[in-house]
């Protein structure tokens, strides 16, 4: 029986994932069905709002997006944020928000093209990070990011291609270095 609620389940996620960036989707009132090797990352805004980011079963990421314990029937929905096109398989994924009271997320990633990305909420587009291609190493599910609100200075660590430690800093541009 489970295993039928779970293909169920991977069918009505499919449904959504089809959904425009900016739709959103009420939560199912079963489980949420991720693949084995998923990888996910949360941020408390100010507000006390949850925003929880998983990569979904077919490599996209997204957003559930409420408030309180998410639980089925929760007032959860569920956005497609980024498609998997953009996105390497099995990414990890890690977010911070910025600015106190806006809810100014960024989102990071390792893309496609092994390069670690950023992805900017609510703006609904990509960052800075983008332009500066900072190699990832291949398979690697290394990565973090921290930074104070209302810094503006978020920090992103990750696994270099060289194997080591780095971290991603900004200050008025993008800078890396080995840790």
């Amino acid at each position: 029986m489970q295993f039928y609620y779970a293909v169920a389940l991977c069918f009505l996620g499919a449904l959504i994932r089809h959904t425009a960036a900016e739709s959103a989707v009420q939560l199912p009132t079963g489980p949420l069905f991720l693949p084995n090797n998923s990888t996910g990352a949360a941020v408390v805004v100010t507000s006390g709002y949850t925003r929880i980011y998983y990569l979904a079963p077919d490599g996209s990421i997204h957003e559930l997006r409420g408030s309180g314990v998410p639980r089925p029937g929760a007032p959860y929905v569920d956005i497609l944020r980024v498609p998997a096109s953009k996105v390497r398989a099995n990414s990890p994924l890690a977010a911070v928000e910025l600015k106190k009271d806006d809810e100014d997320i960024r989102l990071y990633f390792v893309g496609a093209d092994n390069y670690l990305k950023e992805y900017l909420i609510p703006a609904l587009t990509d960052g800075d990070l983008n332009n500066v291609k900072y190699a990832v190493r291949p398979g690697s599910n290394f990565l973090y990011a921290v930074s104070v609100v209302d810094s503006y200075a978020p920090r992103v660590g990750y696994q270099c291609a060289s194997g080591n430690l780095c971290e991603a800093n900004y200050d008025s541009r993008w800078h890396t270095q080995e840790l």
